[in-house]
């Protein structure tokens, strides 16, 4: 089930025009618009750093049970 779509303040223009739907936004009046796609490259280095982040998680939780035990 899709959100609904709703209006706000357009970064370009200002009108309350600014429809955000679930997959882009878009103002009818300036025709500026944004787009939530990521390309391979950007959703690459994204799990990356989530997996760098874990490890680091992962790492100083073992690091804390062994100087507990």
């Amino acid at each position: 089930m899709s959100k609904k779509p709703y209006f706000t303040d357009c970064p370009r223009c200002g009108s309350n025009s600014f429809e955000h739907m679930s997959e882009y936004c878009h103002c009818p009046n300036c025709l500026y618009v944004e787009d939530y796609y990521e390309d391979a490259e950007t959703c690459y280095a994204a799990v990356r750093l989530l997996d760098g982040e874990r490890l680091r998680q992962n790492t100083q939780q073992d690091e804390a049970e062994s100087l507990a035990s």
